[in-house]
């Protein structure tokens, strides 16, 4: 086994790796995004563990938490865990190359071409006329998987939705409770007498998120985390979506369903034993999920419904246990 680690000039040894990433086009070379606002680039076919190139931004004490990389490789968009920004890089041509250690351990650096905030995209829709939009991290973004152009993300506070990329703007937005809201007040003062806040809610039930598109690339998995679920949310690349937005005012918002969407699926809801906290799409078997939490590894069905097929809004959902986590 081999293990690649990051040398930067202070050699930080509490620096930590958030997310990773292969190459598309060539598996053998390895992104990571780090705590410390930046990313790193291995290529396995050189010798030595040291990175061979650095994604360099200006955020300094907070963490990249994911990463996305374009399919020919020459993009890599980084999601910031504090404010809700998005990096992104041009991997065709690096900007410097710098000599970090022994003789010939050359870097090279690659600089941020973009940046887009998603609170100030979201602030242009109608939704900030009737909802305060607050900066919120990056929990998780990804690639719809049939169309690069548009890119899922999902928030500290819950959020999730979509962004186009070439416009750019947010087309997409499901705006439940934050988290800390939509725990259960008898689990919260088990904990803590406040009432439902940040603080009243176990740590652990706050912790990172990672939701998955679906084959289809119109519909959207995310774990509920601070209770037991899976919710599916649409969101199909059509102005009938359940969870479209652009474009539409705060009187089309404010609209009874059955006024304002034509063939939109309702979320559904999949219930499981265990608080979920990663959800990915099964890679052989359309209709089934893996699901983690903090106990259990799940396989879920979620039938039809998400696909946009007419079925029962809960959905006809099925859960069966595959692992449990062993206390050390």
């Amino acid at each position: 086994m081999h293990k690649y680690k990051v040398q930067t000039r202070t050699n930080n040894a509490s620096l930590g790796l958030r997310d990773l990433k292969l190459d598309p086009k060539d598996p053998r070379c390895i992104i990571a995004s780090a705590s410390n606002g930046q990313a790193y680039l291995w290529d396995t076919r050189l010798a030595g563990d040291k990175q061979t190139a650095q994604l360099s931004s200006l955020l300094k004490t907070t963490a990249i938490a994911s990463l996305v990389v374009s399919d020919d490789g020459h993009t890599v968009i980084g999601g910031d865990g504090d404010k809700g920004d998005l990096l992104i890089w041009d991997m065709r041509k690096a900007t410097s190359n710098t000599s970090i250690g022994g003789l010939g351990d050359n870097t090279q650096y690659y600089s941020i071409v973009a940046q887009l905030s998603i609170t100030k995209l979201l602030a242009k829709t109608a939704l900030a006329t009737d909802v305060k939009i607050s900066d919120s991290g990056v929990h998780w973004i990804g690639c719809d998987p049939n169309d690069c152009r548009r890119l899922g993300y999902h928030l500290t506070n819950g959020w999730s939705g979509v962004l186009d990329l070439m416009k750019p703007c947010v087309t997409h937005a499901h705006c439940p409770p934050a988290p800390w809201l939509e725990a259960r007040q008898s689990e919260v003062r088990a904990e803590n007498s406040l009432e439902p806040d940040a603080l009243s809610v176990p740590l652990s039930d706050l912790r990172r998120r990672t939701p998955c598109w679906l084959p289809d690339g119109g519909s959207f998995a995310v774990g509920l985390g601070v209770k037991p679920g899976v919710r599916v949310l649409d969101f199909a690349p059509t102005p009938k979506s359940r969870h479209w937005i652009h474009g539409l005012t705060i009187a089309d918002l404010e609209r009874e369903p059955a006024g304002r969407y034509a063939t939109g699926n309702e979320p559904v809801f999949i219930e499981t034993s265990s608080k979920i906290f990663s959800v990915a799409a099964h890679p052989y078997h359309h209709g089934e999920l893996i699901a983690g939490g903090e106990s259990a590894l799940c396989l879920l069905g979620y039938g039809h419904v998400a696909s946009g097929r007419d079925e029962d809004e809960q959905g006809a959902s099925s859960e069966v246990e595959i692992g449990d986590a062993v206390d050390a």
